[in-house]
């Protein structure tokens, strides 16, 4: 799986648990593309991605469930994730990884705001099969 794939990939479920603590970054990408406010960019990031072909979820790239314990792992231990605008543990991780499988993300859930800097977003490396 390429990394800007798997990148695409895990968009939602992680931009979604940012939106609250990086609400002002959010709303600027929305009015930059014309999307409306905040909470309106991520649908229609994920508008966008369905119209140029990108898959919808992990599972539709032949990534198996049974994979996404090895996906935390890797996320917990790269640094990347420091950078996070909010902390992410490994239930999180997982979390992100259930519902990007899954292809939705309606049921992600929110964890209490943290405090966090920068602007990351959580690392995805290739994944062997």
């Amino acid at each position: 799986l390429h990394h800007g794939l798997a990148n695409a990939l895990m968009l939602e479920p992680v931009m979604r648990f940012n939106l609250d603590i990086a609400h002002a970054k959010f709303a600027e990408l929305a009015h930059v593309v014309g999307a409306g406010g905040a909470e309106d960019f991520v649908p229609w990031l994920m508008r966008l991605k369905r119209e140029i072909g990108i898959a919808p979820s992990l599972s539709a790239v032949g990534v198996q469930r049974t994979q996404i314990p090895a996906l935390v792992d890797i996320a917990e231990k790269d640094i990347c994730h420091q950078t996070n605008p909010r902390p992410c543990t490994r239930d999180d991780f997982k979390r992100f990884f259930e519902q990007a499988a899954a292809g939705r993300t309606d049921l992600l859930g929110n964890r209490p705001q943290g405090a966090g800097t920068g602007g990351g977003v959580l690392p995805v490396r290739w994944i062997e099969q």
